[in-house]
């Protein structure tokens, strides 16, 4: 059962890996990066996308153990479609190197995704903060019935 605290942390990471690969786009080295088709695949499979789907697992879980407390579950969808929308982008970026597409191709779609993964990861933030306030705000009600 997933709690807000570990949905939480699976959001911290994923923040922090994407912005680690905002980093290396941004670095002087991009050009080795995006030339090694072998070690982005591995890095987009084995590092972001292990922590993307355990997320939207975990939102989702949330989601269907709070889903008659509020009467809209919005907020709760729209955390669940950006990691969908998230995954889709890092496929597009791997589906190019996986059949090592040639340098440009893999740079033009790099420059084009990653602001948008950013920038999704942006919303992810603020919506699970939404979501997080109404659950601590219905914790509260809860415990002021108990007085």
């Amino acid at each position: 059962m997933a709690t807000l605290e570990e949905t939480e942390n699976f959001l911290v990471s994923v923040e922090n890996l994407v912005k680690d690969l905002k980093e290396k786009q941004e670095s002087k080295s991009n050009e080795r990066l995006l030339s090694s088709h072998v070690w982005l695949s591995d890095y987009i499979d084995n590092q972001i996308k292990t922590k993307v789907m355990p997320l939207k697992d975990a939102l989702t879980t949330l989601k269907d153990k709070h889903v008659g407390d509020f009467k809209s579950n919005t907020q709760f969808d729209a955390t669940i479609t950006f990691c969908n929308d998230i995954i889709k982008l890092l496929n597009e970026i791997n589906s190019l190197n996986k059949i090592r597409a040639s340098y440009i191709d893999v740079k033009l779609k790099w420059q084009y995704n990653i602001p948008q993964i950013v920038d999704k990861v942006k919303h992810l933030r603020n919506r699970f903060n939404i979501i997080k306030g109404q659950l601590s705000k219905k914790v509260f009600e809860y415990e002021e019935e108990d007085w």
